[in-house]
């Protein structure tokens, strides 16, 4: 039986994250699958993997247990080393050491920033020393072709698609409130409580004046795990700059919540919204599977790799906003909630695609490709329909 490991660079972890490893274990079978995080307790008790450290001398360790490597999406080659566990020059000494050892590597789902000099030397050593590399989106594309690597390059959709397949809980009647989903990067990047308080005051006016009354305001807090109380501080802080702004509505309910536990979670709660302001890609994609008006809100937008596919509108920042802006972007997401079905769709298609892809490397052809479903003992694999849900 062919064990692997699957290896999560990022130090944020969320909900998403989690179901893309379960969603892999699932659909590799009957490959054994390990798994590197880091925050391996909590990511053991969210998908009863076995989980170890994603740090070099412990996955040095494990090269002997397993037959191949599959970095897990993350952001490896990006702009901000910080926030993943291993800096790109010990994930080329990782990989290369995999490989000499004449174990399989890919990677999937991986983002790449603009890198020049000796980071695209290591980006470019990196991805092509690779069995199998598929990246989150043509952005990623387009910087690795910039650091040399020839094309065609494969571009695939984030595995916690999968995840994603069934619709939501029905929504209740009656209009939500207004959700956003924030966390302490996202804050400070915007300016500040303040200036998302302001921002907020702007949309809420707007909405009012769509709907006819004033909506309760939801501020959940983004990531769970280490990150939560960073990121529940934010959402206070947003409603406390909420309360004393001379432009807040008297009488706003304003609720902090929780992070959500699962990906599936945090769509079931933006299921019954007015409107969602997201400001990351796994929440583009509970917001477009919950089907539910969205907007970015986020300095640097929503996260391209989910959105692009969306045509996600986004909130600009406070300073640039034009007066009767914010009413147009509001019609422009109700109209794309209408027809997000159809990309959330043609998403959980190509994240198929890409199981497909990785279980053809990693078990060398010997088990078929396809949704698989179960008959008696045996379980049945068939082709994928491209562009439905499986």
């Amino acid at each position: 039986m062919t064990t692997v490991l699957l290896l999560q660079t990022t130090r944020g972890r969320d909900g998403a994250d989690d179901a893309a490893l379960s969603v892999a274990a699932r659909e590799l079978a009957p490959c054994q699958v390990l798994a590197a995080t880091a925050d391996p307790e909590r990511t053991a008790r969210a998908t009863g993997l076995s989980v170890m450290p994603a740090q070099r001398s412990v996955l040095l360790r494990a090269l002997s247990a397993v037959d191949a490597l599959v970095v897990l999406g993350g952001r490896p080659f990006g702009r901000a080393p910080a926030a993943e566990v291993l800096p790109l020059a010990a994930l080329c000494a990782l990989v290369a050491a995999y490989r000499i050892a004449g174990r399989r590597v890919a990677l999937v789902g991986v983002g790449v920033d603009a890198v020049t000099g000796h980071r695209a030397r290591l980006t470019r050593h990196l991805v092509l020393g690779s069995a199998l590399a598929v990246l989150d989106s043509p952005a990623s594309a387009a910087h690795l072709a910039a650091a040399g690597v020839p094309s065609p390059i494969r571009v695939g959709a984030d595995l916690a698609w999968l995840d994603l397949q069934d619709p939501p809980a029905r929504r209740p009647a009656g209009t939500g409130p207004l959700r956003v989903v924030l966390g302490r990067a996202e804050v400070d990047g915007a300016g500040g409580p303040g200036a998302v308080a302001g921002l907020l005051s702007t949309t809420l006016a707007a909405l009012r004046e769509r709907h006819g009354d004033l909506p309760a305001l939801a501020l959940h807090a983004r990531c769970p795990g280490p990150g939560a109380g960073a990121d529940l501080d934010a959402a206070a802080e947003v409603a406390r700059a909420l309360g004393a702004q001379a432009t807040a509505e008297a009488g706003l309910r304003v609720e902090t919540v929780a992070p959500a536990t699962t990906l599936q979670g945090l769509r079931d709660a933006l299921t019954w919204s007015s409107l969602a302001l997201v400001a990351h890609d796994h929440e583009v994609m509970a917001g477009a599977a919950a089907g539910v008006p969205l907007l970015g809100w986020a300095q640097d937008g929503p996260g391209g790799a989910a959105a692009a596919p969306l045509a996600l509108p986004s909130l600009p920042s406070p300073a640039s906003l034009r007066r009767g802006q914010v009413a147009l972007l509001l019609e422009e997401a109700s109209a794309r909630a209408g027809t997000a079905q159809a990309a959330v769709r043609q998403q959980v298609a190509t994240a198929g695609e890409v199981v497909d892809l990785l279980r053809l490397l990693l078990t060398e052809g010997e088990t078929p490709v396809g949704p698989s479903r179960t008959s008696g003992a045996d379980q049945v694999r068939s082709p994928r329909p491209t562009g439905v849900m499986r």
